[in-house]
């Protein structure tokens, strides 16, 4: 939620917000940018059918910054696009990776299934920065909060000249926590 938190106060009048899964949607909804910004969402089926092909071709037309924000599977899905995108200094992502559909982990029930990582969840140990770095992006993978501060110059760059993805890696279990705390608190 960090990274969230702080690249919605980076947000300006410059930028159009790209969401892709149900997790980059609920999170921006509790970290919403300071100023207005387009917000576009391809949610598709179950949130993860074309949201990175959707987002380049909006940018690529308009010439804005390009913010995608996107779950781990929805980009792992649809990531065959960056290669269209491999000179489109203007598209940035925000990978959200917890290791596979970590949404599926707050939801009473799905959660005590004994096929919720596997065949729900689809839990991997993936990571995007190979595919980044061999299409010519400015990519860093961020693991802790130290990081956050370059993350947050890397993607709000004027001046870079190549697509920028910043992968942000966090627990799955500790993402639940955090939004089970969440919402017993706007509960009370």
């Amino acid at each position: 939620m960090n990274m969230v938190q702080h690249t919605m106060k980076r947000i300006n009048d410059m930028v159009s917000l790209h969401l892709g899964n149900s997790m980059s949607v609920r999170l921006a909804q509790l970290c919403q940018p300071t100023i207005f910004t387009p917000t576009l969402c391809n949610r598709g089926v179950n949130g993860i059918e074309g949201t990175l092909s959707s987002a380049i071709g909006y940018s690529e037309e308009t010439g804005e910054i390009g913010l995608v924000i996107i779950g781990d599977l929805s980009f792992f899905y649809d990531m065959n696009v960056l290669r269209h995108a491999r000179n489109m200094a203007n598209l940035r992502i925000l990978l959200l990776n917890n290791g596979g559909g970590g949404i599926f982990h707050t939801i009473k029930g799905l959660s005590e299934a004994s096929a919720l990582d596997e065949y729900v969840a689809a839990g991997h140990y993936t990571n995007a920065e190979g595919w980044a770095k061999e299409l010519g992006f400015d990519y860093l993978k961020v693991i802790n909060v130290s990081q956050i501060k370059t993350a947050m110059d890397m993607l709000f760059n004027d001046d870079t000249e190549h697509p920028v993805l910043i992968e942000a890696i966090t627990d799955s279990t500790f993402d639940k926590h955090i939004f089970n705390n969440y919402y017993k608190y706007i509960q009370l």
